[in-house]
């Protein structure tokens, strides 16, 4: 007789309890992006390239981090990004895409006059949006057609007189 054993139908389910609970193994980043500064909402990619950012706040909490960044981006009103990132064991609270490190200083002094007094630059893989798909080249326009010819004036084109004529 066969002894029916419930583990292999539990070892999944305890599995993926346990991965759940992990946490998120990527960078976490705020779902609220700022519209596009023109009004025509235009298909982008978004791609990775090295770069900088200004961290304001880490912390151990995911509560708090999150928090952090509801308020910085309220704070900023929209003219950076604000990101969550986790780098174990902390989250980190980090904004902008800048892609060079003396792009960054203007924004970093004005954080720093916001109170974020403890703010840095750090480089960071930033966001890069380039069109969906490579632009079209424009189709030229036909060319003119040329002038119609002209008859220069001079001797007419008629057989001579010593030519017969058949």
């Amino acid at each position: 007789m066969r002894r029916f054993s419930a583990y292999p139908l539990l070892l999944p389910l305890l599995l993926a309890g346990l991965l759940s609970l992990a946490g998120p193994a990527r960078a976490q980043q705020p779902t609220a992006a700022p519209a596009p500064a023109s009004g025509a909402a235009t298909a982008q990619a978004v791609t990775e390239r090295p770069g900088f950012r200004i961290q304001v706040f880490a912390d151990g909490s995911s509560r708090r981090a999150r928090d952090e960044a509801v308020r910085v981006r309220g704070r900023l009103g929209g003219r950076q990004r604000v990101y969550v990132e986790f780098a174990a064991p902390f989250y980190k609270v980090r904004v902008g895409n800048f892609a060079e490190r003396s792009a960054a200083e203007p924004e970093l002094h004005r954080l720093r006059g916001m109170g974020y007094t403890d703010a840095w630059t750090v480089p960071a893989a930033i966001e890069s949006s380039a069109p969906a798909t490579p632009p079209r080249p424009a189709i030229a326009a036909p060319a003119p057609p040329p002038p119609p010819m002209v008859a220069a004036p001079g001797p007419a084109l008629e057989p001579a007189a010593s030519q017969a004529v058949t």
